[in-house]
């Protein structure tokens, strides 16, 4: 869509910087739409509503306009405008052989009449029957049965070649026997289900249940799965609905039914003809484990990160250091254009977009060339055409390496000042990166145990990418690759424990901020287990920490004496490991501020404050001492803005505490040294700053000084604040804050 509004744009007003991002240009061709009228915006394949939904809002409506969007999602489009929707068919028999003689017999420039491709076709049943013969069963339901991509796929094969009619389906024949004759292959969806301990059973009831629109397994009912003609059992549907609710919506769509051979063959026989270039081949094979949104520099940027293979050594040469990778561009970005090309004449690529711009070696990845490969093109390549398990994993290692070499790591991710949050062409450079990891995510859950031997650890990249979409609010999104990580952990022979720990612990804290309190902590007693076995101190008592984390969290479990009791408990023995650590090897000391920290939080929330205050002030004691001016200290965020945070929650201790005026006066002095050190090292829109003047802004309100509260009122972003569901700016009085935390990443 981003593609399609700057072309808008570009078109219309005739007026766009080059620099201009993404959301610029959303808000500037929504503006020009509201200023004009009887518009028609086409939209294909939005099989992701809340995408189209969150571009055009209902509110400020887009008056006096029109928009088609061609989808096979049926539902989620409510509370928005009023759609229509109507079901497309696949083509007619006669329709889509009029197509096939249309696109044969025309010139580029002069499209063939549709009247006359009636009278062609009309004529070639009577002077050559046979070819008429092919062309209509071609087209029917033994043949393509309708489906355009796969029509497409016949007709440049044909045109490519100068084929007849008759001619291609003597190949076509040739080709369907071939795959007759190998080894079946496996069901996607068998193969999902026996992943998830569902019975097989199932399959062909599922399948004639939602026919070729796999999306449906996304949003099909228990009452669905009950009845005719699936007949699930009562025991396996809230398995199936589990497995369903934490499964991407493109494994689904990617769920290709292997009986359906008759279409699959005419993909086969173009497939065979770029097999012939090794390149080519392998950048298919790439290409299908990726997003269908593919930029050009994925592969002149991040070729030098695979592994050696025909592709790598085509774009960069023989033998090339990084230093002259790095200024090939221009030379690696020619043959990229060379290989889309390749692909573009056998409908492999539907669609080449910014090729002007596919020179220019400056252009960063949101605005770089970019080349569309259909989805179903991905579908049919990655389960169907790579036929060899070890050319699959192998696609999956090079993509893996190449989105980890251009994607930052996990300690930058969860840093405080991470520019891909602040900065609009950071975070579209690394939004793009994600989306790929959770495409080729996808890709990888159609593997099964004995397929990824020779899997690389997807940890580096899964982590890294799972933290950055916790930041943007996507904890869902992040829930798929840690329960990925998981599952592979589990199938690796031999058992990698620290590996498999680690998952679990990214996994609980998704599912602890998703609200599954009773998941996060299964998991996290599970990997606690598993780090006492290897006498891994560090993540011992990290996995306490995670522990108390997901109790305090979930307020149910904290109105139990019991439970405090185990969180008390969990704390103490992390605290008296950080203590240890810090005495053997003196570098623990941030840890142990942490424990604190969480200590203080315990005993506030249970209304023990002068026990809260001592912990408190114990863990501020302890980093003061140990902080470095302008040391960027902590496993995962700023040392001083860690200190602040703490400073802030001491301060709210106070303010509980009692109001007496020298509590308050101390509060207020720490609120604002902590705001002090957020506004030297924040942007204003964070969290964190955005709690530091919102917590000033309740103090002085408390205290009846409207003025100085009114002062740090207008340094609140009130967008951000109408999302946490506050009141409005001219609130009379606001409540007490509620406790900061620091990020729980690692």
């Amino acid at each position: 869509m981003d593609f399609g509004l700057r072309q808008i744009l570009q078109r219309e007003t005739g007026n766009l910087e080059d620099d201009a991002n993404p959301r610029t240009i959303r808000q500037r061709v929504l503006t020009w739409l509201r200023g004009r009228s009887d518009w028609l915006l086409f939209i294909d394949d939005a099989d992701e509503p809340s995408l189209v939904k969150n571009l055009f809002p209902v509110r400020p409506k887009l008056l006096n306009g029109h928009i088609i969007i061609t989808s096979r999602v049926r539902i989620k489009w409510d509370r928005w405008y009023d759609v229509i929707c109507t079901p497309v068919p696949h083509l007619t028999d006669e329709d889509s052989a009029l197509y096939l003689v249309r696109a044969k017999e025309s010139d580029p420039m002069n499209p063939l009449a549709i009247e006359y491709a009636i009278r062609k076709l009309e004529d070639l049943k009577i002077s050559d029957n046979a070819e008429y013969k092919a062309v209509t069963w071609l087209g029917g339901v033994t043949g393509l049965h309708g489906l355009p991509l796969a029509l497409r796929q016949a007709k440049d094969y044909i045109l490519e070649f100068n084929l007849s009619f008759k001619e291609y389906k003597e190949q076509y024949d040739v080709c369907r026997i071939n795959i007759f004759h190998q080894s079946a292959e496996s069901d996607p969806l068998e193969d999902w289900l026996e992943n998830n301990d569902i019975d097989a059973k199932y399959v062909a009831g599922l399948r004639e249940k939602v026919g070729c629109d796999t999306l449906r397994l996304k949003t099909i009912t228990k009452e669905e799965l009950r009845s005719e003609p699936i007949r699930m059992d009562d025991s396996d549907i809230d398995g199936f609905i589990d497995a369903r609710d934490e499964t991407s919506r493109e494994t689904f769509a990617f769920m290709l039914d292997p009986s359906k051979d008759n279409f699959l063959t005419t993909w086969r026989l173009n497939y065979e003809r770029i097999c012939c270039d090794d390149a080519a081949r392998e950048f298919l094979q790439l290409c299908s484990c990726l997003w269908y949104n593919i930029n050009t520099s994925l592969f002149t940027a991040g070729a030098k990160f695979m592994n050696p293979c025909k592709l790598k050594t085509y774009l960069l040469g023989d033998s090339m250091d990084e230093q002259e990778a790095n200024g090939s561009t221009v030379e690696t970005c020619r043959k990229v254009r060379e290989l889309i090309h390749l692909l573009h004449q056998f409908s492999f690529v539907t669609k080449v977009v910014g090729e002007s711009q596919m020179d220019c070696p400056e252009h960063d990845l949101s605005r770089f060339g970019t080349f569309i490969i259909h989805h179903l093109v991905q579908q049919v390549v990655f389960l169907r055409l790579i036929t060899q398990t070890e050319n699959k994993v192998r696609s999956v290692n090079n993509v893996m390496r190449i989105l980890s070499g251009l994607f930052p790591s996990l300690e930058e991710v969860v840093s405080d000042n991470f520019e891909g949050l602040y900065d609009d062409k950071m975070r579209d450079r690394h939004s793009i990166i994600a989306i790929h990891t959770q495409a080729l995510a996808t890709q990888v859950e159609t593997l099964g145990h004995d397929d990824i031997v020779e899997l690389e650890n997807t940890n580096r990249l899964f982590t890294a990418v799972g933290a950055y979409l916790r930041r943007l609010d996507r904890a869902n999104d992040a829930r798929i690759l840690y329960r990925l990580m998981v599952r592979l952990s589990r199938w690796r022979k031999p058992l990698n424990e620290e590996y498999l720990a680690d998952g679990l612990r990214y996994l609980a804290m998704v599912n602890n901020e998703l609200r599954c309190y009773e998941k996060a902590e299964q998991q996290l007693r599970e990997g606690l287990d598993l780090y006492r076995g290897l006498s891994n101190g560090d993540k011992i008592a990290a996995s306490l920490e995670g522990l108390a984390r997901v109790r305090m969290d979930n307020k149910e479990t904290m109105a139990s004496s019991d439970s405090r009791t185990q969180v008390k408990e969990w704390l103490h023995e992390s605290l008296n490991i950080r203590q240890r650590q810090r005495q053997q090897d003196g570098t623990h000391h941030i840890s142990e501020t942490t424990v604190l920290h969480q200590l203080g939080r315990f005993h506030q929330e249970i209304g023990e404050y002068d026990q809260a205050h001592q912990y408190l002030t114990d863990s501020i004691a302890l980093r003061e001492k140990h902080m470095t001016d302008g040391a960027a200290e902590g496993r995962y965020v700023n040392g001083h803005l860690n200190l602040a945070i703490v400073q802030s929650n001491l301060a709210r201790n106070y303010l509980l505490k009692s109001d007496k005026e020298e509590d308050i006066i101390a509060a207020e002095e720490l609120l604002l040294k902590a705001l002090k050190t957020k506004g030297r090292l924040l942007q204003e829109s964070s969290d964190s700053y955005q709690q530091g003047v919102y917590n000033l802004a309740a103090l002085y309100s408390q205290k009846g000084d409207e003025e100085k509260s009114k002062h740090f009122e207008n340094k609140m972003d009130f967008d951000y604040w109408k999302q946490k569901l506050l009141a409005s700016r001219d609130a009379p009085k606001m409540s007490v804050y509620e406790f900061e935390d620091t990020k729980w990443f690692y």
